[in-house]
């Protein structure tokens, strides 16, 4: 699940990379969009990281019982 939630913060970083470089907008536009972008990414990976924890941790307590 890790794995996946590297991969999909790595996916959306280079996403918005190459929107960026390809899409016409102004300057101060594009960085405002890349903030939001990197905002989101940060706030999916969190819940991501959130949920590997739960899970990790029901299953920890699952074995020792």
């Amino acid at each position: 699940m890790l794995g996946f939630a590297v991969g999909f913060v790595a996916g959306i970083s280079l996403g918005v990379v190459a929107g960026g470089l390809l899409a016409p907008s102004s300057g101060e536009s594009f960085r405002e969009s890349v903030r939001r972008q990197i905002d989101m990414a940060k706030q999916e990976a969190a819940q991501a990281a959130k949920e590997t924890e739960d899970e990790l941790m029901a299953r920890y307590e699952a074995a020792t019982q």
